[in-house]
């Protein structure tokens, strides 16, 4: 079982703890010659020791060298007493800190200090050996990782003392403007390495879970072409390098060799993930500057941290050059995200109050991330003291939330498809009311004409033909007038017959197509063949008629435009639905027919019958099978 040590650090302090001034803070603090010797005889059964409250501390201010720290008068060392942890700030000066180890037993031990913080710009450990200082090796963030005398993210120095031998410690510490919040502490060899190995499974672990969650949206992206799954799919892997960047894995395994790029990494990361995170976040709320306060500021802001993420190689690299640059950068880390907090925070509750319920979801999940970073800039600021040890709350954070929003995003791609969809169908069910209404109407008219046609024209024609009969005219001229009365009667009555036949409301849809084709077989050179096969399915009169239309509007393209010699119309009863069929031997379509006015008009019965036509034209003749649902509710 792997010894859960960080849960075990606890954390005390008082005011003096708040200042980011060195001096400051040991003038709270009684001034002692002398420190009493850790004893690291009983480590295996301790597991590990805090000795900050051990140490003697001297502030380097004019700049002592270590030739010259032997000299120093012990009554200038300081010692703090009944600490675990120190918040500095951002001191400007060297420290040193001195200890003395004792062996009381019998046989030499091996123990490791644990410098526990990931960021100083130089770090060097001396011991005292008969008055002269033996230096265990100088590293930091300023000089390779290979240099570190325990390969680790923070900084670990083997030590062994032999069989009842004390020995005395010096450490410097250059933090180079940097912030300082530290602990120090003695490990045994097991329980270094249970720490070694389970730092990095869990590191391992909460990778390979974002990982899979940055994989995964990037495949939807794919498959939906939604943008935010893209952007997601980026946020996941800015916050992996964030994880990695603040624990200093990123300067372990990926730049071991280049030391300059480890202050960029760590802030361009949270800056790049701050950047991505408002992004998604105005994305997955669908924010707009319609509908929100703050979507400008929102939008300054993501840009803001993008540029500064980008900015961070060019500009950092300089930073011991120009100090200015380290002071700029230090507050736009303290100030940025409070700012980034609260627009996040506005957003959610803007968007609730909208009742965009989704708003809700999303501030759950990034409440752990947000309290994190919170907490992470109050230390920065001296608020308050803890030791930030992995996993931290805002490492931890991350992973939930990448893992909550991650499913949030599906959600809302499926709260946003059943949105679609019930307006698509509500769009559907509109234009079938409107083709219905357009339709009715249609019938309507097309009535009226057919009565008129049937009762006014006709019978004009009829009483025409009576008068002519009763006038004095040659009986040649007489005979010819009669036959184009009787020819155009023959048409009118035709015509009110294909509009509206008489026999509509007393004859079924099958009789009635057997008479028209019938009829057309005497009048016309097209010889029609009509089959209709187990129509036993009684369909609503209204729905009879329009299928009636299409059979006439089918037949009319085939008269006008096929030059056919003979077709074939077909009526199939299946078990779901009814097909109608008509085949000719003519020409095919040409692309004008395709758009003309008879194709249109059967479209738009068929859609409302929600049918579906295909059609095949080629020089050899027209096949075009048209499928008619049943249950049309």
């Amino acid at each position: 079982m792997v010894l859960n040590f960080w849960d075990k650090i606890s954390v005390s302090g008082g005011n003096g703890l708040k200042c980011a001034s060195f001096v400051l803070m040991l003038s709270l603090h009684s001034t002692i010659n002398a420190q009493k010797p850790v004893d690291i005889k009983h480590l295996e059964q301790e597991a590990h020791l805090f000795i900050l409250d051990r140490c003697s501390f001297l502030d380097d201010s004019t700049g002592i060298g270590s030739n010259d720290i032997l000299s120093v008068d012990q009554s200038n060392w300081t010692r703090i007493s009944k600490e675990r942890f120190i918040n500095l700030g951002f001191p400007k000066n060297k420290l040193w800190l001195t200890f003395s180890l004792v062996n009381t037993d019998s046989v030499e031990h091996e123990c490791f200090l644990v410098f526990a913080n990931h960021v100083i710009r130089g770090l060097e450990l001396f011991q005292n050996r008969n008055g002269r200082l033996f230096s265990y090796g100088k590293t930091g963030t300023d000089f390779p990782f290979h240099t570190r005398p325990y390969p680790f993210p923070v900084f670990i120095y083997p030590l062994r003392i032999e069989p009842h031998a004390t020995r005395q410690y010096y450490l410097m510490t250059d933090p180079g403007g940097l912030s300082v919040q530290f602990s120090l502490m003695l490990f045994s060899k097991k329980d270094i390495r249970r720490v070694e190995n389970r730092m990095y499974l869990i590191f391992g672990l909460f990778t390979g879970i974002i990982l899979l969650v940055g994989l995964f949206n990037l495949f939807v992206f794919f498959a939906l072409k939604e943008n935010i799954h893209l952007l997601y799919f980026l946020y996941t892997l800015s916050t992996i390098w964030l994880i990695w960047s603040s624990e200093g894995l990123d300067f372990q395994f990926v730049f071991p060799n280049h030391p300059l790029l480890y202050i960029p990494g760590r802030l361009g990361s949270l800056f790049l993930s701050f950047s991505i995170l408002l992004f998604v976040m105005q994305g997955f709320l669908r924010q707009t500057a319609a509908n929100s306060i703050v979507f400008k500021w929102v939008w300054v802001v993501k840009w803001f941290c993008l540029l500064i993420a980008l900015s961070t190689w060019p500009v950092l690299m300089h930073e011991r050059t120009y100090p200015v640059i380290s002071v700029i950068y230090s507050w736009i880390t303290r100030i940025v995200p409070i700012v980034v907090i609260g627009l996040i925070l506005i957003s959610c509750i803007e968007k609730i109050k909208q009742r965009y319920w989704l708003a809700g979801f999303y501030l759950a999940a990034v409440f752990s991330f947000l309290a994190g970073a919170l907490l992470n800039v109050l230390m920065l600021m001296g608020v308050f003291n803890a030791l930030p040890m992995p996993p931290t709350l805002l490492e931890t954070g991350i992973v939930i939330e990448t893992i909550i929003i991650s499913f949030g995003i599906l959600y809302r791609y499926n709260f946003f498809k059943k949105e679609k969809e019930l307006i698509a169908k509500q769009l559907h069910d509109y234009k079938i009311s409107t083709s219905r209404q357009i339709i009715q109407a249609q019938e309507i008219e097309q009535k009226r004409i057919a009565e008129d046609l049937h009762d006014e024209l006709g019978g004009n024609l009829a009483a025409i033909k009576m008068n002519i009969q009763s006038l004095s005219i040659p009986q040649e001229q007489a005979k010819v007038v009669e036959q184009l009365i009787d020819r155009a009667s023959t048409n009118a009555r035709n015509i009110a017959h294909n509009l509206m036949p008489p026999e509509f409301d007393q004859t079924d849809l099958q009789n009635m197509l057997g008479n028209y084709y019938q009829r057309l077989n005497t009048e016309g050179s097209i010889k029609f063949h009509f089959h209709s096969t187990g129509y036993d399915r009684t369909l609503s009169k209204e729905d009879e008629l329009m299928i009636y239309r299409i059979f006439l509007e089918l037949t009319n393209n085939i008269i006008k435009h096929s030059q056919a010699t003979e077709a074939t119309i077909q009526m199939i009863t299946y078990e779901k639905y009814l097909e109608l069929m008509a085949e000719d031997n003519g020409i095919g379509f040409s692309p004008a027919a395709k758009n003309g006015m008879g194709l249109k008009n059967i479209n738009a019965r068929i859609n409302y019958l929600k049918g579906k036509m295909n059609i095949d034209s080629g020089g050899s003749g027209t096949t075009i099978v048209i499928q008619i649902p049943y249950n049309n509710d």
